[in-house]
């Protein structure tokens, strides 16, 4: 059987977008042609894809500068069967995916928007609906909410896929499997893994880490790993560390010597940390603004939901983790791997090997 072929089309790849194309091409069923624009250092962003690899062949169109005649071109040698693309993109990546549709290739556009009930968001949706959602054939969403978002919008259901993102599951799963989940050898340490911003909430967390200590016997300590314009708000704060930014390899160990994962953002629409820590074995402690409690926190079971700003709530959740926390850790451990890498393989093969 000849290999299927596809295109993926992003604006800068992350490393949980790519681990999930190099499943693909495990498969060997595939070949892909990776489309990129990488606004920083070329050279820092390759690694992340195995050139060696005959099924893969990559374009970086910020080295190569964008050409719509060579871009029309190559899509016309390569000849794809289906195109994966965010709906939210540029001129020139819409030109792409113009063309690929107007030569009868399926396209999937993919979103983590949600819908939050603001007059703006029906603007935007009114911009996009001209400017990108004609050009899709389907549409892939990470899960719950921005899944009903689309069927807000007057989409079909049979039209949506679910299970967009996933963290390194085989990197992080392997920790959940490894930790002893023993209430007497659970690590005393909340932490937090973000920007150090508003967005993020980080004001929030110290206000409720302050209140926490002053009510605990035997605080725990709370490590924050990131950096930001409020990291000022951590300096000097017993019984906070702040480890600043750390690669995805180092975070994984903090997490194995961590009993607790905290986000209290303002909004956050698929924060994938509160993947990589429920994979982990974390206990979680995410505010109602993260799109991805609803998939991934259920409560009093494997963590907490507070609203935002609520300091006060996160202070008394925090408390109750002291005493639970391994017992929530090891049922976030088996909730998070209802998601994983593999789902894009589940999701390609769906499209291309039943039409």
């Amino acid at each position: 059987m000849a290999q299927k072929k596809i295109v993926v089309v992003w604006g800068n790849i992350p490393t949980y977008i790519s681990r999930s194309i190099e499943e693909i091409l495990v498969t060997g069923k595939y070949q892909i042609l990776v489309i990129e624009q990488v606004p920083s250092n070329y050279s820092n962003q390759i690694f992340r894809f195995n050139l060696d690899n005959e099924n893969l062949e990559y374009v970086n169109m910020t080295l190569h500068h964008y050409d719509r005649v060579k871009v029309e071109q190559k899509l016309n040698e390569f000849l794809p069967d289906l195109l994966i693309a965010p709906l939210t993109i540029k001129d020139d990546f819409a030109e792409i995916v113009k063309c690929a549709h107007r030569n009868g290739c399926i396209t999937i556009g993919c979103t983590d928007h949600y819908f939050k009930g603001l007059t703006k968001e029906w603007k935007r949706y009114l911009r996009m609906r001209f400017r990108s959602f004609s050009h899709f054939d389907f549409f892939w969403v990470p899960g719950y909410r921005a899944l009903t978002t689309l069927i807000t919008y007057g989409f079909q259901r049979k039209m949506i896929f679910s299970g967009l993102y996933s963290c390194d599951s085989k990197t992080f799963q392997s920790i959940g499997k490894s930790r002893s989940y023993d209430h007497s050898s659970w690590p005393r340490k909340f932490i937090f893994v973000g920007n150090y911003s508003s967005l993020k909430g980080i004001d929030t967390l110290v206000k409720a880490y302050q209140i926490y200590k002053n009510k605990s016997r035997c605080a725990w300590s709370l490590i924050t790993v990131g950096y930001g314009e409020m990291e000022e708000l951590l300096n000097n704060e017993k019984g906070i560390v702040n480890m600043g930014g750390k690669k995805q390899s180092e975070i994984a160990n903090l997490m194995m010597e961590s009993g607790c994962f905290i986000l209290p953002s303002r909004s956050d629409h698929w924060p994938l940390v509160i993947h990589e820590a429920s994979s982990s074995g974390l206990p979680i402690l995410a505010s109602s603004s993260c799109g991805n409690v609803v998939e991934l926190v259920q409560e009093n079971f494997n963590g907490f939901i507070f609203e935002p700003d609520d300091y006060r709530s996160l202070a008394n959740y925090m408390l109750r983790i002291e005493e639970v926390g391994n017992e929530m850790g090891e049922r976030s451990s088996n909730l998070a791997k209802r998601l994983d890498s593999t789902n894009w393989i589940r999701v390609v093969s769906q499209v291309l090997e039943t039409e």
